[in-house]
Protein backbone atom coordinates (compact mmCIF):
# COMPACT_ATOMS: atom_id res chain seq x y z
CA UNK A 1 0.00 0.00 0.00
CA UNK A 2 2.91 2.11 0.84
CA UNK A 3 4.50 1.78 -2.22
CA UNK A 4 1.00 2.23 -4.42
CA UNK A 5 0.94 5.87 -2.56
CA UNK A 6 4.09 6.50 -2.82
CA UNK A 7 3.42 5.67 -6.73
CA UNK A 8 0.22 8.10 -6.98
CA UNK A 9 2.61 10.69 -4.85
CA UNK A 10 5.00 10.78 -7.28
CA UNK A 11 2.77 10.79 -10.52
CA UNK A 12 1.05 13.84 -9.09
CA UNK A 13 3.89 15.76 -8.75
CA UNK A 14 5.29 14.85 -12.17
CA UNK A 15 2.14 16.20 -13.60
CA UNK A 16 2.03 19.46 -11.55
CA UNK A 17 5.38 20.21 -13.75
CA UNK A 18 3.41 19.98 -16.99
CA UNK A 19 2.34 23.03 -17.91
CA UNK A 20 -0.92 22.85 -19.80
CA UNK A 21 -0.42 24.54 -23.28
CA UNK A 22 -3.06 23.25 -24.90
CA UNK A 23 -5.44 25.84 -22.55
CA UNK A 24 -6.28 28.82 -24.23
CA UNK A 25 -6.60 32.06 -22.30
CA UNK A 26 -10.43 33.37 -24.13
CA UNK A 27 -9.27 37.14 -24.31
CA UNK A 28 -13.00 37.71 -23.74
CA UNK A 29 -12.73 36.18 -20.49
CA UNK A 30 -10.09 38.93 -19.42
CA UNK A 31 -11.27 42.01 -21.04
CA UNK A 32 -14.85 41.94 -21.36
CA UNK A 33 -15.80 45.25 -21.16
CA UNK A 34 -13.29 46.05 -23.19
CA UNK A 35 -13.90 43.47 -26.30
CA UNK A 36 -17.37 45.18 -26.57
CA UNK A 37 -17.10 48.84 -25.64
CA UNK A 38 -14.14 49.31 -28.18
CA UNK A 39 -16.27 49.26 -31.13
CA UNK A 40 -17.84 52.48 -30.32
CA UNK A 41 -14.99 54.12 -30.40
CA UNK A 42 -15.75 56.34 -33.77
CA UNK A 43 -18.91 56.99 -32.35
CA UNK A 44 -17.61 59.00 -29.35
CA UNK A 45 -14.51 59.98 -30.60
CA UNK A 46 -14.34 62.55 -33.75
CA UNK A 47 -11.71 61.16 -35.76
CA UNK A 48 -12.10 63.76 -39.08
CA UNK A 49 -8.86 65.18 -40.46
CA UNK A 50 -10.13 68.85 -39.61
CA UNK A 51 -9.82 68.06 -35.71
CA UNK A 52 -6.44 69.24 -34.22
CA UNK A 53 -4.43 66.13 -33.23
CA UNK A 54 -4.06 67.74 -29.30
CA UNK A 55 -7.97 67.48 -29.58
CA UNK A 56 -8.08 64.16 -30.59
CA UNK A 57 -5.22 62.76 -28.16
CA UNK A 58 -7.77 63.77 -25.28
CA UNK A 59 -10.31 62.93 -26.79
CA UNK A 60 -9.10 58.90 -27.78
CA UNK A 61 -7.42 58.91 -23.67
CA UNK A 62 -10.89 60.17 -22.45
CA UNK A 63 -12.68 57.67 -24.53
CA UNK A 64 -9.71 54.60 -23.69
CA UNK A 65 -8.86 55.50 -19.95
CA UNK A 66 -12.43 53.58 -18.87
CA UNK A 67 -10.53 50.06 -20.07
CA UNK A 68 -7.28 50.98 -18.00
CA UNK A 69 -8.08 49.34 -15.07
CA UNK A 70 -9.65 45.91 -16.52
CA UNK A 71 -6.29 45.69 -18.60
CA UNK A 72 -3.91 46.18 -15.71
CA UNK A 73 -5.10 43.95 -13.62
CA UNK A 74 -3.83 40.84 -16.22
CA UNK A 75 -1.39 42.89 -17.65
CA UNK A 76 0.70 45.09 -14.84
CA UNK A 77 2.92 46.95 -16.57
CA UNK A 78 -0.04 48.75 -18.58
CA UNK A 79 0.11 51.63 -16.15
CA UNK A 80 3.81 52.03 -17.17
CA UNK A 81 2.65 51.93 -20.85
CA UNK A 82 -0.24 54.49 -20.12
CA UNK A 83 2.48 56.75 -19.01
CA UNK A 84 4.77 56.81 -21.87
CA UNK A 85 4.29 59.75 -24.45
CA UNK A 86 0.71 61.05 -23.10
CA UNK A 87 -0.49 57.93 -23.38
CA UNK A 88 -0.10 57.84 -27.39
CA UNK A 89 1.01 54.32 -27.39
CA UNK A 90 -1.55 52.71 -25.45
CA UNK A 91 -4.13 54.40 -27.38
CA UNK A 92 -2.66 53.65 -30.37
CA UNK A 93 -2.90 49.98 -28.75
CA UNK A 94 -6.35 50.23 -28.26
CA UNK A 95 -7.06 52.09 -31.84
CA UNK A 96 -5.51 48.65 -32.87
CA UNK A 97 -7.64 46.52 -31.53
CA UNK A 98 -10.93 47.87 -32.40
CA UNK A 99 -9.27 48.11 -36.34
CA UNK A 100 -8.76 44.08 -35.73
CA UNK A 101 -12.48 43.86 -34.85
CA UNK A 102 -13.76 45.38 -37.72
CA UNK A 103 -11.20 44.33 -40.35
CA UNK A 104 -13.53 43.02 -42.93
CA UNK A 105 -11.25 39.22 -43.09
CA UNK A 106 -11.18 39.44 -39.43
CA UNK A 107 -14.65 36.77 -39.33
CA UNK A 108 -12.85 34.75 -41.53
CA UNK A 109 -10.22 33.70 -39.07
CA UNK A 110 -10.52 30.54 -36.93
CA UNK A 111 -11.86 31.30 -33.21
CA UNK A 112 -8.40 30.46 -31.96
CA UNK A 113 -6.45 32.66 -34.41
CA UNK A 114 -9.25 35.76 -32.95
CA UNK A 115 -8.47 34.71 -29.87
CA UNK A 116 -4.54 34.77 -31.04
CA UNK A 117 -4.78 38.64 -32.56
CA UNK A 118 -6.26 40.06 -29.59
CA UNK A 119 -3.98 39.24 -27.23
CA UNK A 120 -0.81 40.03 -29.48
CA UNK A 121 -2.78 43.69 -29.81
CA UNK A 122 -2.23 44.00 -26.35
CA UNK A 123 1.24 42.51 -25.84
CA UNK A 124 2.68 44.08 -29.58
CA UNK A 125 3.73 47.12 -27.29
CA UNK A 126 3.45 46.68 -23.80
CA UNK A 127 7.14 47.81 -22.82
CA UNK A 128 7.16 50.28 -25.42
CA UNK A 129 9.41 53.22 -23.91
CA UNK A 130 8.87 55.70 -27.04
CA UNK A 131 6.30 57.05 -29.15
CA UNK A 132 6.54 56.51 -33.14
CA UNK A 133 6.23 60.78 -33.49
CA UNK A 134 9.36 61.11 -31.87
CA UNK A 135 12.55 61.62 -34.09
CA UNK A 136 14.35 58.17 -35.12
CA UNK A 137 17.15 58.77 -32.92
CA UNK A 138 14.47 58.80 -29.30
CA UNK A 139 12.34 55.71 -30.69
CA UNK A 140 12.07 52.30 -29.23
CA UNK A 141 13.35 49.81 -31.86
CA UNK A 142 14.23 47.57 -28.45
CA UNK A 143 10.27 46.61 -28.52
CA UNK A 144 9.75 43.57 -30.02
CA UNK A 145 11.92 42.14 -27.86
CA UNK A 146 11.30 43.42 -24.48
CA UNK A 147 7.61 43.14 -25.09
CA UNK A 148 8.16 39.54 -25.85
CA UNK A 149 10.09 39.16 -22.68
CA UNK A 150 7.08 40.51 -21.12
CA UNK A 151 4.73 38.29 -22.47
CA UNK A 152 6.37 34.99 -21.55
CA UNK A 153 5.65 37.09 -17.78
CA UNK A 154 1.97 37.20 -18.95
CA UNK A 155 1.73 33.75 -19.76
CA UNK A 156 3.62 33.47 -16.24
CA UNK A 157 0.81 34.90 -14.48
CA UNK A 158 -2.23 33.27 -16.33
CA UNK A 159 -0.55 29.31 -16.02
CA UNK A 160 0.77 29.95 -12.90
CA UNK A 161 4.04 28.66 -14.34
CA UNK A 162 6.94 29.48 -11.85
CA UNK A 163 4.44 28.49 -8.82
CA UNK A 164 3.44 24.94 -10.80
CA UNK A 165 6.10 23.67 -13.23
CA UNK A 166 9.44 25.80 -11.63
CA UNK A 167 12.04 23.63 -14.18
CA UNK A 168 10.06 24.91 -16.79
CA UNK A 169 9.95 28.79 -15.71
CA UNK A 170 13.42 27.79 -15.36
CA UNK A 171 14.06 27.25 -18.86
CA UNK A 172 11.43 30.41 -19.64
CA UNK A 173 13.83 32.59 -17.19
CA UNK A 174 16.85 31.55 -19.82
CA UNK A 175 15.08 32.47 -22.60
CA UNK A 176 14.31 35.72 -21.64
CA UNK A 177 17.60 36.19 -20.74
CA UNK A 178 18.85 34.91 -24.30
CA UNK A 179 16.19 37.78 -25.84
CA UNK A 180 17.69 40.49 -23.52
CA UNK A 181 21.26 39.32 -24.60
CA UNK A 182 20.45 40.15 -28.37
CA UNK A 183 19.58 44.20 -27.76
CA UNK A 184 22.63 45.34 -28.79
CA UNK A 185 24.31 48.16 -27.38
CA UNK A 186 23.17 50.30 -29.70
CA UNK A 187 19.37 49.99 -28.50
CA UNK A 188 18.81 48.18 -31.77
CA UNK A 189 17.61 44.47 -32.67
CA UNK A 190 19.95 41.32 -33.24
CA UNK A 191 17.66 39.71 -35.23
CA UNK A 192 20.45 36.60 -36.41
CA UNK A 193 19.84 35.38 -33.37
CA UNK A 194 16.07 35.14 -33.78
CA UNK A 195 16.18 31.11 -35.34
CA UNK A 196 18.06 30.98 -31.56
CA UNK A 197 15.21 32.02 -29.89
CA UNK A 198 12.85 30.57 -31.74
CA UNK A 199 14.47 26.93 -31.41
CA UNK A 200 14.49 27.57 -27.31
CA UNK A 201 10.99 28.77 -27.20
CA UNK A 202 9.97 25.70 -29.55
CA UNK A 203 11.53 23.47 -26.82
CA UNK A 204 9.48 25.25 -24.00
CA UNK A 205 5.98 25.57 -26.04
CA UNK A 206 4.68 23.60 -28.89
CA UNK A 207 4.79 24.86 -31.99
CA UNK A 208 1.09 25.26 -32.80
CA UNK A 209 0.10 26.68 -29.09
CA UNK A 210 -1.50 29.51 -28.26
CA UNK A 211 1.52 31.08 -26.37
CA UNK A 212 4.03 30.24 -29.02
CA UNK A 213 2.69 32.37 -31.79
CA UNK A 214 1.57 34.73 -29.26
CA UNK A 215 5.10 34.85 -28.40
CA UNK A 216 6.42 34.43 -32.00
CA UNK A 217 3.51 37.89 -33.41
CA UNK A 218 5.28 39.79 -30.79
CA UNK A 219 8.83 39.13 -31.49
CA UNK A 220 8.76 39.65 -35.23
CA UNK A 221 6.19 42.05 -35.92
CA UNK A 222 8.33 44.60 -36.91
CA UNK A 223 11.19 42.63 -38.16
CA UNK A 224 10.09 42.77 -41.91
CA UNK A 225 10.72 45.48 -44.31
CA UNK A 226 7.17 46.55 -45.57
CA UNK A 227 7.95 50.12 -46.98
CA UNK A 228 10.23 50.50 -49.80
CA UNK A 229 11.58 54.26 -49.21
CA UNK A 230 12.82 53.59 -45.83
CA UNK A 231 15.78 52.99 -44.67
CA UNK A 232 15.02 50.01 -42.04
CA UNK A 233 17.22 50.11 -39.11
CA UNK A 234 17.50 46.51 -38.72
CA UNK A 235 15.31 43.72 -40.51
CA UNK A 236 15.45 39.38 -40.89
CA UNK A 237 17.69 38.44 -43.30
CA UNK A 238 16.26 36.31 -46.49
CA UNK A 239 17.81 32.80 -44.66
CA UNK A 240 16.46 33.81 -41.05
CA UNK A 241 12.80 34.23 -43.00
CA UNK A 242 13.28 31.46 -44.71
CA UNK A 243 13.76 29.53 -41.60
CA UNK A 244 11.06 31.27 -39.76
CA UNK A 245 8.31 32.30 -41.42
CA UNK A 246 6.05 29.90 -43.41
CA UNK A 247 3.15 30.78 -45.41
CA UNK A 248 1.21 29.96 -42.54
CA UNK A 249 2.29 32.14 -39.89
CA UNK A 250 3.07 35.05 -42.31
CA UNK A 251 -1.08 35.00 -42.94
CA UNK A 252 -1.42 35.71 -39.52
CA UNK A 253 1.55 38.40 -39.22
CA UNK A 254 0.44 39.82 -42.33
CA UNK A 255 -3.08 41.07 -40.29
CA UNK A 256 -1.43 41.96 -37.73
CA UNK A 257 1.31 44.16 -39.37
CA UNK A 258 -1.30 45.46 -41.21
CA UNK A 259 -3.91 46.63 -38.53
CA UNK A 260 -0.68 47.98 -36.48
CA UNK A 261 -0.51 50.22 -39.35
CA UNK A 262 -3.59 51.77 -40.61
CA UNK A 263 -4.78 52.23 -36.79
CA UNK A 264 -3.18 55.80 -37.23
CA UNK A 265 -5.47 56.64 -39.94
CA UNK A 266 -8.59 56.08 -38.72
Amino acid sequence: INAEYMGILFQMKKEDKIVKWEVEPNFDDYFSTLTVEILNLTKEVDFRPTIPFEELCEATTKFCSRFYPEIEKTLPTWGVLVEQSDGIIANHVLRMLYCVLIDPDYPSFSPKEKNIFKWVVLLHDIEKKGSPSLPHKARDYTHPYTSAIETLNAFNRIYKISETAPETWKEITELQKLIQGAITPEALLDLSKMSEILKKAKNIMPETSFCFLVFKLVIIHQALPTLTDFKYPFCLSPKEIQANLDLEFLRLLRFIMINDSINYHI
